[in-house]
Formats: C-alpha cells, sequence, structure tokens
C-alpha cells in the first residue's frame, strides 16, 4: 500500500510532511525521532501497510527530518506536541488509538495526558517516561561527546545501544537514519529526549 505524503504548517510555520493510508479507525503512529516516513513505511517489515488494510494508519516526519522542513533548533516537548497536534487538527481527527515508538513514546503519553478525550487506546513499545529514568548522570554528556570527536564510532554505538540484539539489517538502518540526520540534529535530539 503506497502512502500518500502531504504537508501541512505548524503555528511557527515549520512544514510538517506526513502520510495516510488505509481506511477505518484513525491510528496514529509516531515513530522515533530519528526515523523518517520512508523508514516507517519500509523498515518495519511492511506491518504499517498490513495495519493499512483495516486502519486508516497516519504517520509524520518530526520537525527537521526527512520531509518535515522548519526550525530544528527547538526541540522542547511542547513543540512535538504541537507538530502532532498540527498534523491531527489537519486531517479533522476527534478520537484515535494512538502507536509510539522509542522515545516518541514520551511524546504520545504527554499529547494524551493533555488531550484524554481525543485518545482511544495508547500502545509505546519500546518506550520510556524520559531519558533520565534510564541513563547514568553524565551518560547524555559522554554521547554527546563522541557524537563531537567521532561521528562514526558515534553512529555505531548508539545503532548497538538501540537495537543490542536482532539483525544487523537493523542496526544498519537505525545508523543510516542518524547518517541522514546528521550530528548537530543528532546531538539536539538526544539532549530532547534524555533531558
Amino acid at each position: 500500500m503506497e502512502p500518500q505524503v502531504r504537508f501541512c504548517s505548524s503555528v511557527d510555520g515549520a512544514r510538517i510532511g506526513f502520510a495516510t493510508a488505509g481506511s477505518g479507525a484513525p491510528l496514529v503512529f509516531v515513530g522515533s525521532t530519528y526515523g523518517s516516513l520512508e523508514e516507517s513505511w519500509s523498515g518495519r517489515e511492511n506491518l504499517l501497510d498490513e495495519l493499512g488494510r483495516h486502519r486508516r494508519v497516519i504517520s509524520y516526519d518530526h520537525r527537521g527530518v526527512g520531509a518535515s522542513l522548519g526550525d530544528a533548533s527547538d526541540l522542547s516537548l511542547a513543540v512535538e506536541i504541537g507538530d502532532l497536534s498540527t498534523v491531527v487538527d489537519h486531517l479533522g481527527i476527534e478520537r484515535f488509538d494512538f502507536w509510539g515508538v522509542s522515545e516518541s513514546g514520551a511524546i504520545c503519553a504527554a499529547y494524551a495526558a493533555q488531550n484524554p478525550d481525543r485518545v482511544a487506546r495508547l500502545i509505546l513499545w519500546n518506550s520510556c517516561p524520559s531519558g533520565p529514568a534510564i541513563a547514568r548522570p553524565g551518560a547524555v554528556e559522554g554521547v554527546i561527546g563522541l557524537i563531537q570527536s567521532n561521528w562514526k564510532l558515534a553512529r555505531a554505538a548508539i545503532s548497538d545501544m538501540v537495537f543490542p540484539t536482532g539483525p544487523a539489517s537493523a542496526k544498519q538502518a537505525a545508523a543510516d537514519s542518524l547518517e541522514r540526520l546528521g550530528p548537530d540534529k543528532s546531538a539536539r535530539r538526544i539532549e530532547f529526549f534524555w533531558s
């Protein structure tokens, strides 16, 4: 199933790329802040395609990633929630099921807490409430220092942290996502999640 990619504008004018596919009850999929729409639809072994057989699946690129443009210097939780709200409001979705992956789980949980009447079900996969809940003090500074000093090694290390087991193709896909994002945006995304 080929998703339809379209765009909407956030309150501050950032262009947010989103995709929809299928029909039926809406399911908003919020992927990793590092990944793109293209990776979401192709990298999940066609899981979103399968869901699209019975659901209207909606996904979007986070600010400054993939098809979304705009200032990515402010990656606060409020901005992330605002971009998510922009997409669901643009589509006129009143109530939906929600699936948050990895660090986006915190965005989904915060949105659901602020908008309980709009979220029918909340699915969090491979998520935690925030980075500090699982990281040692000083870990963020260490990862950011590694990004600044050795970007190639940092990509490999982050990929190993995200996919400690499993196929090498998953680790390579994570490293490729980081490469497209670049060291500056990757460091800002890590600061967002781990602070």
